[in-house]
């Protein structure tokens, strides 16, 4: 799964940064914050609103930092990698809170990086074509046999359509049928 990742970066160099990572854990948000010089780790899970007042009350809270960081990198997930400078958080509110609204309202699937670089058109292309070819050509170890009653339907009476029965008529050999 793809994380939103916040990093706040020390002016100090050398000093590893603070991390805040958010996730979608079914209908909640899994929100994290992690710093390791000080050896902290803090979660907390949290609904969709409380999730955009965390980021507001973070994007408000930093800039006035007795401390500050220097910089914010925002690592939203399908979506460049955006580095800013501290002074311009809070001018930044709006934008990173209509981008947290577009992630959270769409979480991104992520898939690994081979696989989307070695099949885009596989993947762009639909499988309801290649997959009745499949099905009309049975295998060798395969035979067709007929249903035992003459099956009749009409376009408005399709209830009797069972998929188990379906591949019971199309598969004789038991080991190359689906599981029920």
């Amino acid at each position: 799964m793809t994380d939103l990742s916040i990093f706040l970066i020390h002016s100090v160099t050398g000093r590893p940064d603070d991390v805040i990572k958010i996730r979608p854990i079914m209908d909640r948000y899994h929100i994290s914050f992690c710093s390791p010089h000080s050896n902290i780790y803090h979660f907390m899970y949290c609904t969709e609103d409380e999730t955009f007042r965390y980021v507001d009350d973070l994007m408000q809270m930093l800039p006035v930092d007795r401390e500050p960081y220097s910089s914010l990198q925002f690592n939203f997930p399908c979506f460049p990698s955006l580095l800013f400078r501290m002074a311009d958080a809070q001018d930044l509110r709006y934008v990173i809170r209509e981008r947290l609204s577009s992630v959270l309202g769409n979480w991104p699937e992520a898939r690994a990086l081979a696989l989307a670089l070695a099949q885009p058109l596989a993947l762009a292309q639909p499988l309801a074509l290649a997959q009745p070819l499949a099905l009309a050509q049975p295998s060798a170890a395969a035979t067709v046999r007929a249903p035992a009653q003459p099956v009749t339907a009409t376009d408005q009476d399709l209830s009797f359509v069972n998929p188990p029965s379906i591949f019971r008529i199309l598969f004789s050999d038991e080991n190359q049928m689906p599981p029920e």
